[in-house]
């Protein structure tokens, strides 16, 4: 007779269980770094989108000779021209100021992110709030330093999570040249 460890059915079950619990526990960890990988993969997505608008939008600022604007047959074209009821306009410049150039009279999805009124009575005079759709507002709380705090104060808490901006106050910018300057931050709110 051999001489060896015995084992009994009892040990053999409580081992089945243990391993059954372990790999219970692996399959959720794998669940989990998986969702990770897949939000990894969309936020790289999302920030070579945002890279490549960038760099048109620099290419076609580059290629503005703003020197050669006559600031009388700009008054005169202002005076003479239709003026929109909405600009719509992606984040600011880097100095927070939204380059005319940039703005459209019709809502951009995945681009606009503000929405500028003309003032009726001067039309260099606009309010703006935020408004911007899902993707617009998920690149916006994912860079608030590039896309809200330049323009916006926040009445709460920043959250990253966040699937809604609110604007409590819409903010003021004025025109200034090719440029709408803020004169006063909107205040937002994040939802």
């Amino acid at each position: 007779m051999k001489k060896g460890r015995k084992y009994n059915n009892s040990n053999i079950c409580v081992n089945c269980e243990e391993l059954k619990k372990k790999n219970e526990e692996l399959k959720e960890e794998n669940q989990g770094l998986r969702k990770e990988l897949e939000e990894f993969k969309l936020n790289l997505k999302t920030n070579k989108y945002i890279e490549t608008k960038e760099t048109e939008l620099n290419e076609k600022n580059n290629d503005l000779d703003c020197s050669k604007i006559n600031s009388e047959v700009s008054h005169e074209n202002t005076k003479q021209s239709h003026f929109p009821d909405f600009i719509f306009m992606p984040g600011p410049s880097i100095d927070g100021c939204f380059l005319e150039t940039n703005g459209s009279e019709f809502f951009k999805e995945t681009v606009s992110l503000y929405k500028l009124r003309i003032l009726n009575d001067n039309p260099n005079m606009a309010n703006f709030e935020f408004n911007s759709d899902a993707f617009g507002i998920k690149n916006a709380v994912s860079y608030p330093d590039r896309y809200l705090e330049p323009i916006c104060d926040s009445i709460n808490l920043y959250n990253p999570t966040a699937k809604k901006i609110v604007t409590v106050n819409n903010g003021i910018v004025e025109k200034n040249g090719n440029k709408w300057v803020v004169l006063t931050k909107a205040k937002i709110k994040y939802e």
